[in-house]
């Protein structure tokens, strides 16, 4: 599941910092291309890449743009400068750069409460629902957990999120940990909406696509350009097309927090203006004030790595140079931009497909380009080869059967509906006379029994296998409802219908 990515990303990149360099008497810049494009090749090879567009910004020129492989393996198709793919997260940037843009025109502050612009914002506690602020929203700061795997469960429309929140628990208290989330940053796009009286989609193309000419950046539900290629979507393995779903981060619903379309020609025309501090030509859209305010340090991410977050952006200032970077990632593909201001530099992913192959090729960017290093690639080639191997989601889930004549006796019992005010419906059914059968929502499979209560659901599903520990609640005697465990989550109760 995507929500491992977070963990194995911070893996990659120790791999990626252990890299050895060759030394060498400095490259000039057709040189650094040349290798950095045979570091390309290497590593698309290595991760079984189907395709990919990138860019290069070299000393505020365009020094690359390009797309490689296929859009559409089967039909092979190319993929081209004018291929849409999805933004996923990158979509948080622009939406903390609009915020910024309310800022400078005094319509919000920064540490404004939440329930000042939303009054009907709570959260599980009273504490947390008058305090959270508009930078909290923001930073991933407000203690709410991630809640990941409700994303692909019940389809509601955006401003339902308000009435779902208060059942939604939390991971830390506010302002403890940064706990990474999608719904503080779609609710912070609610709060532009309720702010300016405009759909946040319209937000995005009258304040950032249009003065910049990306005319073929688009949200799914919206103005979909006729004439777009739009590439398919490819699991680890680099050949099994993920199937898009409509409830899941990029769409209506989670728009503000990753529901955006570009092509690697309109969203380079983004990474410039970044690397020009939000200055189009003539045109300032934004200040220097709050420009360098959104890409500040402004909340520790990893201390370990001197990672820091700013509004949408990652912060990463263990070397000479500040680095400002964020993924966008989705079921089947990923995108990632790398940019320093002050060198005129910039990089730009878009890939279709599930892999580390953008952060792989950023940070080696960054090596060559800024640091006029040559790294070697053997660690990394290892790490993609293995990812696309994709070893664990292709192992067969074992038969599990129940073993407990106690249990046997009762097993309709244990079957069932199963609710929960925010995350939809969980089902639980008779597979013969001997398996339960788990379901919630497109997350299917089967029950293993541990004891008479506890349960471990494991489940198949496009993104990959899971494992959900579940408890069974009694009373009386009688089943009521049953807990179960979603990584990035609290224990979450579903009533029993």
């Amino acid at each position: 599941m995507k929500f491992t990515l977070i963990a194995l990303f911070i893996s990659f990149t120790q791999v990626l910092f252990g890299q050895n360099t060759i030394k060498h008497q400095p490259l000039s810049t057709e040189e650094k291309l040349e290798y950095f494009l045979t570091v390309t090749n290497s590593l698309r090879e290595a991760a079984n890449n189907p395709g990919m567009a990138i860019s290069i910004v070299y000393q505020h020129e365009i020094i690359l743009m390009s797309g490689m492989g296929f859009r559409n393996l089967e039909e092979k198709l190319p993929v081209t400068p004018q291929t849409s793919f999805q933004l996923g997260s990158l979509a948080k940037a622009m939406t903390g750069f609009i915020a910024a843009q309310l800022v400078d025109d005094q319509l919000i502050d920064w540490n404004d409460p939440a329930i000042k612009h939303l009054p009907e914002f709570e959260m599980i506690d009273d504490y947390h629902t008058k305090h959270v602020t508009v930078k909290d929203l923001m930073t991933h700061h407000t203690g709410l957990a991630q809640h990941y795997y409700m994303m692909y469960g019940p389809q509601f429309e955006r401003n339902e999120i308000l009435k779902l929140l208060p059942h939604m628990g939390l991971n830390s208290s506010l302002r403890e940990k940064y706990l990474y989330n999608n719904f503080t940053f779609t609710i912070a796009g609610i709060l532009e909406e309720r702010v300016t009286g405009q759909r946040w989609e319209n937000l995005v193309q009258n304040r950032i696509f249009q003065p910049l000419e990306m005319n073929d950046s688009y949200n799914q539900y919206f103005d979909i350009p006729s004439k777009n290629e739009i590439t398919l979507s490819y699991s680890r393995d680099g050949k099994t097309v993920i199937p898009e779903k409509h409830n899941v981060t990029a769409g209506d619903t989670y728009g503000p927090s990753g529901g955006l379309y570009s092509t690697i020609e309109d969203i380079t025309k983004w990474t410039q203006l970044l690397i020009d501090k939000g200055i189009n030509g003539k045109d300032t859209l934004i200040s220097t004030k709050q420009f360098n305010y959104i890409t500040d340090p402004l909340v520790v991410r990893y201390p370990q790595s001197n990672r820091f977050y700013g509004i949408g952006w990652d912060v990463t200032t263990d070397k000479k140079y500040h680095t400002i970077s964020h993924n966008g990632v989705t079921s089947g593909q990923k995108a990632r931009i790398l940019f320093i201001p002050e060198l005129g530099f910039g990089i730009t992913v878009l890939c279709n497909q599930y892999s580390d192959l953008p952060s792989a090729l950023t940070k080696y960017a960054e090596d060559i380009f800024v640091y006029d290093n040559k790294p070697e690639t053997g660690d990394a080639y290892d790490w993609l080869v293995n990812q696309s191997k994709d070893q664990k989601n292709k192992v067969p889930t074992p038969a599990y059967t129940l073993t407990d004549k106690k249990v046997l006796n009762r097993i309709n019992d244990y079957c069932g509906n199963y609710t929960h005010p925010a995350y939809g419906q969980i089902e639980i059914s008779k597979m013969g006379k001997k398996q339960l059968k788990f379901k919630y929502y497109d997350f299917i499979g089967i029950l293993e029994q541990k004891d008479a209560s506890n349960y471990v659901a494991h489940t198949d599903h496009s993104t990959g296998k899971d494992k959900f520990p579940i408890t069974y609640r009694l009373e009386n005697n009688r089943i009521t409802g049953i807990e179960i465990l979603f990584p990035a989550a609290p224990k979450m109760f579903f009533e029993k219908e």
